[in-house]
């Protein structure tokens, strides 16, 4: 077993959650930067990366995409994703978790459908986060509803 983020082994402690009972787990080269996986967990499929801090922005950002049949990159589609998303947040302190479902991901219009076209990358706003943009405070707002502090 690869070494795992500290952040998904908080996770499954804080779950009571054996690190055995990660079965089918895959390292994403591709997304290496963010620490990538997926793996089985209770006979749900999860995704997992460890967000990155942008400096000239509040919040953070994530990469969540896939390679079509033409290794083009492309949104995750309603069709093609994970049960879950889980994105690691360790940075100057703060240190905890969002934890999406395939349902939240479609309705805010992070996986493509056909209500929208879907996202390569975005942001996420912990509660910590300073933000002041109407459209980042709405994010935040529902996001919120997603994270758990460690």
């Amino acid at each position: 077993m690869p070494n795992l983020p500290s952040i998904l082994i908080d996770f499954l402690q804080k779950q009571n959650i054996s690190f055995h009972a990660i079965s089918a787990l895959i390292v994403e080269h591709e997304a290496a930067e963010y620490s990538g996986l997926n793996f089985i967990l209770n006979e749900s499929t999860y995704t997992y990366r460890t967000v990155k801090c942008t400096p000239k922005k509040a919040g953070f950002f994530v990469t969540f995409w896939r390679r079509n049949e033409d290794r083009i990159t492309e949104p995750f589609s309603e069709f093609n994703t994970t049960d879950f998303l889980l994105l690691g947040v360790d940075y100057e302190g703060e240190k905890g978790y969002f934890l999406f479902d395939r349902t939240t991901l479609l309705n805010y219009g992070i996986i493509t459908s056909t209500k929208h076209p879907g996202k390569r990358g975005f942001r996420v706003y912990t509660p910590q986060s300073k933000v002041s943009k109407a459209t980042a405070i709405k994010t935040q707002k529902w996001q919120c509803k997603s994270y758990f502090s460690i």
